[in-house]
């Protein structure tokens, strides 16, 4: 056991569990009458600073220097390449002297072809170039499609101590993956010269519930925030909470100094990955301190005045999803490995804090709309990073244990009488997609009759400004007076992300634990993707795949050629009559057909078209020319795709425009 705690009390029974999180409030109001600086007893007056280099191979030279398994060394304009040209191809780089002795390894790539996305990477250190520790596999930790095919990286790995350093490449059983350029970033927190801190009076809270150690007494390295003219790398934004998101940093187990270990991730995640701060909200160590994450409301540079753990702030953590979550990761690897306890306990004091601070209830599930506009369906409101991504974390060890988790979280706040005390529905024409710029939304409670329900409301507004802003930055809670008026009209609403946030007080005088809110999307573009389980529906088998580029999300679905016995039907919600144009799309991959055969149900019948999908990938393509079609307002529109064709098909994203009501 790498944790140094019995299996017994690594697995509790349910009722184990929930025990333990009765204990763990006295504890935690203990804490809090020690105030946050007690409660961080054990910061350091100095930390070192981190070492950090990189190598970089992307020429034709610098790839073939490793050992070629079934891959083929390709030139090309700008660099090489290394392609998977026999299944489950594996290249082995050459041996690689480092500046200085690593304790951690990150890897991002660049890479295209079939299987792409399926590519797995590992590492290895040595202290003196032969005696080599064994490989240790670091999984992606983020794949997404780029300008020059699907970009990845991997979490940072702890690894032995060594002044020399491999990776490792396995390419898919399908041969044709291509990796176009690989860097490998190399980090030691514990060897760089001494920096002292400066710790100053901080604007905290009346006391976090646990211990606590702010980015002043961790150590963070703040100029790592700003560009070369002196603004953030990353800009503050802030959108309210409503999903709470667990995950593991997948490196290594055995550290003792977390503090290191934070400063090691945020270097990694503000330089390394040029994000221009550390992606999580905030990080729990073996040490059962939570480490402050993401940099919140206040001043960009100074201490004082500024605000800690802020309500909002948007992190880093989870691909499209990070506008409205908070992100709270463990720093370890729980694949395998069971969480410490410890680790566990204040995981559920954190979540338990926000639970309450933002009125998410931890036993719910809803609609969350991603960034990109596309929804996800049946989100649970404390989540693990795989239920919002395809990736591996928080590990088997973690994952498996949120359920008990939401059940502890929700009983620390009240249990059942939390779930009823003044909760309200909310009834209204609020789709998720509209084009309407009127709305109407009605509050009723639960459990007690009217007369006295008093409501506090506040529309939440942000819209996309380019790849990553938002207008306004700051769309911090406004919650109005309560009110005896349960109706509320929504006008005048601009093309965004609205956010209709209510809460209840009932007859008695009893206040709502938590919030009921509704999100929509207003917009005259209607958006129907292949991951948006909501609107879209399937005939036969559609195999998942993420390789390509121009791909709408994450991922586009594939059929093979055949009698159009296959069927992808997408069914955008259209909120008002009127005619549209009909827009479809489709990922720039080799091997698609020529003819793939599309279908529109209109308001005056059926319409077909065949696109050839070998080119146009990656872009919107317009069906019917300048045609437009009518659609009747309340109900979803139809638009299909089958595998009639003589060549695999891909289905992604279609929309509707509307040019004009009626």
């Amino acid at each position: 056991m790498t944790d140094g705690t019995p299996a017994d009390a690594c697995r509790p029974t349910r009722r184990a569990f929930l025990r333990g999180a009765g204990r763990l409030g006295a504890a935690s109001l203990a804490l809090a009458a020690l105030g946050p600086r007690a409660a961080a007893a054990g910061a350091a007056a100095a930390v070192r600073t981190v070492l950090v280099d990189r190598v970089v191979h992307a020429a034709t030279h610098e790839l073939g220097s490793g050992r070629l398994g079934g891959v083929r060394l390709l030139a090309r304009a700008g660099g090489g390449a290394l392609l998977g040209a026999a299944p489950a191809a594996v290249y082995e780089s050459a041996p690689l002297r480092l500046r200085f002795a690593a304790t951690h390894l990150g890897l991002r790539w660049v890479a295209d072809g079939p299987g792409s996305s399926e590519l797995a990477f590992a590492v290895r250190t040595s202290e003196d170039g032969r005696e080599w520790s064994a490989w240790l596999a670091v999984p992606a930790a983020g794949v997404r499609p780029g300008a020059a095919g699907a970009e990845g990286h991997s979490a940072l790995a702890r690894v032995p101590r060594g002044g020399y350093a491999q990776y490792r490449v396995q390419f898919p059983e399908e041969p044709g993956a291509r990796l176009v350029q690989l860097t490998l970033s190399y980090l030691n927190p514990y060897d760089g010269p001494e920096r002292a801190l400066a710790v100053a009076a901080l604007d905290r809270p009346a006391g976090f519930p646990f211990p606590f150690r702010s980015r002043e007494e961790w150590g963070a390295d703040e100029s790592l925030r700003f560009d070369a003219g002196g603004a953030e790398t990353w800009p503050r934004m802030y959108v309210p909470v409503k999903k709470l998101v667990v995950h593991h940093t997948a490196s290594g187990n055995d550290y003792r100094d977390a503090a290191a270990e934070v400063r090691a991730i945020y270097h990694y995640h503000a330089v390394e990955l040029e994000w221009g701060d550390i992606g999580y909200n905030a990080l729990i160590g073996r040490d059962g301190v939570v480490y402050e994450g993401r940099r919140g409301r206040g001043p960009a540079r100074e201490s004082d005045g500024r605000q800690l753990l802020s309500p909002g702030v948007v992190a880093g953590h989870a691909f499209f999803h990070n506008y409205g979550t908070v992100g709270y990761a463990l720093i370890g690897d729980f694949s395998a490995s069971p969480l410490p306890r410890v680790m566990r306990e204040r995981l559920v004091d954190l979540l338990a804090y926000t639970a309450r601070r933002d009125g998410v209830d931890p036993s719910t599930l809803g609609d969350f709309l991603r960034s990109d506009g596309i929804w996800h369906r049946d989100v649970a409101n404390v989540a693990g990073h795989r239920d919002l991504t395809v990736t591996e974390c928080p590990g088997d060890e973690v994952y498996r244990l949120l359920p008990d988790m939401r059940a502890a979280i929700a009983e620390r706040l009240g249990g059942e009488r939390a779930s009823q005390t003044a909760r309200v529905f909310v009834t209204g024409a609020l789709p998720g997609d509209t084009s309407l710029r009127r709305l109407g939304a009605t509050a009723g409670g639960l459990g007690l009759p009217a007369p006295g329900w008093m409501y506090s409301t506040y529309l939440e507004y942000w819209r996309r400004d380019g790849a990553y802003d938002i207008v306004p930055p700051d769309n911090g809670p406004g919650w109005g007076a309560y009110r005896p008026i349960s109706a509320r009209a929504l006008v005048g609403l601009e093309p965004g992300h609205y956010t209709l946030h209510v809460r209840g007080r009932d007859p008695l005088g009893q206040q709502a634990v938590y919030e009921t809110n509704v999100t929509f999307h207003v917009t005259d573009e209607l958006m129907a993707d292949n991951e948006d389980l909501g609107q879209t529906d399937r005939v036969g088998d559609w195999l998942r795949r993420t390789d390509g580029k121009g791909i709408n999300g994450e991922s586009w679905e594939a059929a093979t050629a055949g009698q159009g016995e296959r069927v992808f039907r997408w069914r955008p919600f259209v909120s008002e009559t009127g005619v549209y144009e009909v827009w479809v799309r489709w990922p720039d991959v080799s091997g698609l057909a020529g003819d793939a055969p599309y279908t529109v149900v209109h308001a005056e019948g059926t319409y077909q078209e065949r696109q050839n999908q070998r080119t146009g990938g990656g872009d919107w393509v317009r069906l019917g020319g300048e045609r437009l079609f009518g659609f009747p307002g309340g109900r979803a529109a139809e638009i299909s795709l089958s595998n009639d064709a003589r060549g695999t098909v891909a289905a992604d994203a279609v929309k509707l425009v509307l040019r004009a009501r009626r």
